[in-house]
């Protein structure tokens, strides 16, 4: 199976890169920078080819996409760099995986590409990442129950937790973003100032504030489960809360946010700082016949789970007789193995009781 790795020189690419190294998988590299591209040769012997293009352009995915079977994407921010290339690798057949975390691309993703990628056999994985990875197998365990969910929430708490260059990024960009939830069994807007939930969390009393954080595994509920209501948060304290506002309209335009970033790319935690990096979710479900069940997970080093969940991802489509075609969810291929891949991650999970929220 021939590999591509987009944006394979940026933070978490190069990570991407080195686990599938780890595992004696051989791939190609692409971007817009051919001297760093280049670069990358010195330090994986596994790399076979360097592709200098730009997604963006119809030339660039032409040629991105030539001999390619397997396209990794690295190369955010996803609506403003890929919505093209995805149409394209579904019109084409092709397997596509990114690291994704901008809910209202995978879902515009869904709707444009599915019916597209089932024609042409294509498969495409969006948000295959530490975060949403682990709630996606989460929501599989929870469906393990006979009654129906009738409400599914994600909640998120992060620590030492600078960001790389391209989480940054998305974060700045959150603000021009259309914030999604689903309630009442539609899909509606965000109201960051009115969907904030009090919290009790007998491990971390200080996070006692839950702050809207859309991300893809709300559609991923919908697509599996279509729960009245499902939103994930950002758990934080009642302090840190108060300054959250993702959508204040000062400020500087998408276009020099991005243009300000280009100039001013500063590097990424180094491998110390990430392993100081902890992470925790819980995803709580709630069934028709009133049981409530809460999955918690810990975990650390953020960007490195990231690169062994694609790598892990990549492994399991070599190795499988047949996937599933459309834009799927990235748990798609573990069903039956939810625990095994998020041990193989290097997570803990439990259930928990310890854990409530009030409206």
């Amino acid at each position: 199976m021939k590999i591509t790795v987009i944006g394979a020189y940026g933070y978490t690419g190069v990570l991407i890169c080195a686990e599938l190294e780890k595992r004696n998988i051989s791939f190609a590299v692409a971007g817009r920078n051919n001297s760093l591209l280049v670069a990358l040769k010195e330090n994986f012997s596994l790399l076979t080819h360097t592709i200098c293009a730009d997604i963006n352009t119809a030339n660039g995915i032409a040629e991105v996409l030539l001999g390619a079977d397997l396209l990794i994407n690295c190369a955010g921010p996803y609506n403003e760099e890929s919505a093209k290339f995805i149409t394209a690798v579904a019109e084409q057949g092709k397997i596509y995986l990114d690291l994704c975390g901008e809910l209202d691309f995978v879902k515009n993703s869904a709707a444009k590409n599915n019916l597209l990628a089932e024609a042409s056999g294509a498969t495409l994985i969006h948000a295959c990442a530490f975060e949403s990875l682990p709630a996606d197998l989460i929501i599989n365990l929870l469906m393990e129950q006979t009654a129906t969910i009738t409400d599914l929430r994600f909640f998120y708490s992060f620590t030492h937790s600078r960001p790389s260059p391209g989480t940054k990024l998305t974060m700045k960009l959150a603000r021009f973003r259309q914030a999604l939830k689903i309630s009442k069994g539609n899909w509606q807007v965000t109201d960051y100032a009115k969907d904030k939930l009090a919290v009790k969390w007998a491990q971390h009393p200080q996070l006692n504030m839950a702050v809207p954080y859309p991300l893809p595994e709300i559609a991923f509920s919908e697509w599996v489960c279509k729960p009245q209501e499902s939103a994930s948060y950002l758990l934080l304290s009642k302090e840190e809360a108060t300054f959250i506002n993702p959508l204040s309209e000062s400020g500087p335009t998408k276009e020099e946010v991005i243009a300000t970033h280009k100039k001013r790319k500063a590097p990424g935690p180094q491998q110390t700082e990430r392993q100081l990096q902890e992470f925790k979710l819980i995803v709580c479900a709630n069934y028709e016949n009133d049981e409530t069940k809460c999955y918690s997970l810990s975990g650390n080093d953020m960007y490195l789970c990231t690169a062994q969940a694609i790598a892990l991802t990549v492994e399991e489509i070599i190795t499988a007789k047949k996937i599933p075609t459309g834009v799927i969810r990235p748990s798609a291929l573990f069903v039956g193995k939810e625990k095994e891949c998020l041990k193989q991650l290097g997570l803990e999970l439990n259930l928990t009781s310890e854990f409530n929220f009030n409206e």
